[in-house]
């Protein structure tokens, strides 16, 4: 996939190969293209740099989760193949939704920037 840069110097070397520009018809897209070219979309890579960012952090605190997840499975594991009785187990395991709970508070503004920004779009 060709990036923003990638993107305009090849079509800029499209547009300027002499098959193309000997063409009349194809002036109107060459100014086009002339006029996209003068505009700087300063706001959009804010935009896409800010996108970035959140979109990094976000997945930081999913890889963190999982991991804590996968820390926790083990001790439940080991914790259940040392217990002696089932009820031990089912106090360990009671506390699991303290966690899906600290979990979902640690998404939530992720979340909800997310949707602010979908029904931002969609204005």
């Amino acid at each position: 996939m060709m990036e923003g840069k990638e993107f305009i110097t090849y079509m800029n070397t499209q547009l300027s190969n002499p098959e193309f520009t000997a063409d009349v018809k194809t002036q109107e897209l060459r100014n086009l293209w002339s006029e996209m070219q003068q505009i700087s979309y300063s706001k959009e890579d804010e935009f896409i740099a800010d996108l970035a960012s959140h979109n990094k952090n976000k997945f930081d605190t999913l890889k963190n989760i999982i991991s804590t997840e996968i820390d926790y499975t083990q001790k439940v594991q080991q914790n259940l193949e040392n217990s002696s009785t089932f009820e031990e187990f089912i106090q360990v395991d009671a506390l699991s939704d303290m966690r899906i709970e600290e979990y979902n508070t640690l998404l939530e503004g992720y979340n909800i920037s997310t949707l602010e920004a979908a029904t931002a779009l969609l204005n």
